[in-house]
């Protein structure tokens, strides 16, 4: 006899699929859900339509991200939470680009999938702590036959058991949960704060990262010249850019992102100052003059140019 039926096992993979679906349907925006997943949450009663076109998480990261980067905006200084999220829903606090619209999107997107990854690895755990609690009751029992007593509290045993483990593994559950919505609204700030500064200086603007203190031997790394407190690298928006995200990258393969650099991180990303050069004793870009802007960006590929029968890299 098996602890949960095929079809007991069925409902709650649905029911770990319906909560996910709500979760994209009410934090991102019902349009990333199938037409197949709006029906079943409708079938369950839910009216996920009245979710449609509202400002979400994602919007409010990036819209703050902007407004972040445009401090001077005299229209927000001093404005509560409330105040803040019903100016941003207006529509009116800067009227979006085509390419910022996509690079929402963009967010939003990725955003569903890691949730649809995370809601499969859920069941497969799930499934897993099933099937071998089964195996492991089965076995008894193969073991020791005696009367009915013993078969339940035997079973008791292996159901305690199995919810110890699905407790052990929810607690891992909402943590990656948690970090999976920091690191997409921190990228969603990010981007918001590289398109006010795109919108100023162009892709080309230079730009550097705050790194923070405790932040890890990683963004020290990549970010900084020489350790914590150092000046910072000097990059290109667009380069930051073209490096994507570190997901599903080797630590050895990971390189400087204008989003998150792993999923913990909180480095900001700012515009360099023109005219401006490093003071490390305030640990800071102070105005002056400026030898940074002779300096190479790290990391820049060299080309090759060819001169007469010449060839030369630069």
């Amino acid at each position: 006899m098996l602890i949960f039926t095929s079809k007991q096992i069925d409902e709650l993979m649905s029911i770990i699929d319906m909560h996910h679906f709500m979760f994209i349907g009410t934090n991102i925006d019902p349009k990333y859900l199938s037409t197949e997943e709006q029906s079943i949450l409708r079938k369950s009663g839910i009216d996920i339509d009245k979710y449609r076109g509202r400002t979400g998480k994602i919007e409010e990261a990036f819209a703050f991200g902007i407004l972040s980067s445009a401090n001077s905006d005299a229209r927000v200084k001093g404005m509560q939470y409330k105040e803040f999220k019903k100016f941003i829903s207006s529509k009116n606090y800067i009227p979006l680009t085509f390419k910022e619209m996509a690079a929402i999107d963009h967010l939003k997107y990725q955003a569903h999938a890691d949730i649809k990854t995370m809601s499969d690895r859920i069941k497969s755990d799930l499934s897993n702590i099933m099937l071998d609690k089964d195996k492991a009751y089965m076995t008894k029992f193969e073991e020791i036959k005696r009367d009915a007593a013993i078969k339940v509290v035997e079973m008791r045993g292996t159901v305690r058991d199995m919810v110890s483990e699905i407790g052990l593994k929810t607690g891992k559950w909402e943590m990656d949960l948690g970090r999976m919505a920091e690191y997409t609204l921190h990228n969603a700030y990010e981007e918001g704060r590289a398109a006010e500064l795109e919108r100023s200086g162009g892709e080309e603007i230079l730009v550097y990262k705050d790194v923070y203190p405790g932040a890890c031997k990683h963004c020290i790394k990549h970010y900084l010249t020489a350790g914590f407190g150092s000046r910072p690298v000097i990059f290109k928006l667009s380069e930051l850019r073209a490096n994507g995200t570190n997901v599903g990258k080797k630590v050895g393969a990971w390189q400087a992102t204008l989003g998150s650099l792993h999923p913990h991180c909180r480095c900001t990303v700012n515009e360099l100052p023109s005219g401006s050069t490093w003071d490390d004793e305030k640990g800071r870009f102070v105005m002056g003059k400026s030898s940074i802007k002779s300096e190479k960006v790290r990391n820049r590929k060299k080309i090759s140019v060819k001169i007469g029968d010449e060839e030369y890299m630069v």
